[in-house]
């Protein structure tokens, strides 16, 4: 019995779509930050001796502070709850000592 093959086009596009699509599904999770209702005005969270990304958005007080929380060891996007919407951040400075750890995450919110 002879088989038949699909084309090799056919068999390219699909090797590609295997190869790509896992890589659009591993975008950067944002580092979430949620601050008190009604608040604007600069934050200023420091960063805990572990490296990653808290798996709870990081509440920020009244005053924009908060706890010392895990920081990511790259620059990662950072998203703001304000009353459960997103609003913008502007400045958004990551503080790194100078062997590269991350030590703040500074930003105001408007």
């Amino acid at each position: 019995m002879l088989r038949r093959f699909p084309p090799l086009s056919a068999t390219l596009a699909l090797v590609s779509m295997l190869l790509i699509l896992p890589a659009l599904g591993c975008h950067k999770k944002p580092f979430a930050v949620e601050v008190a209702p009604g608040f604007t005005g600069y934050v200023h969270i420091f960063c805990g001796p572990t490296i990653g990304l808290p798996s709870e958005p990081v509440r920020v007080n009244s005053v924009g502070g908060a706890d010392p929380s895990p920081c990511p060891g790259e620059d990662v996007d950072v998203t703001v709850l304000r009353d459960g919407q997103t609003v913008p951040a502007s400045a958004v400075t990551w503080e790194r000592s100078g062997d590269g750890s991350p030590v703040a995450l500074s930003f105001t919110v408007k």
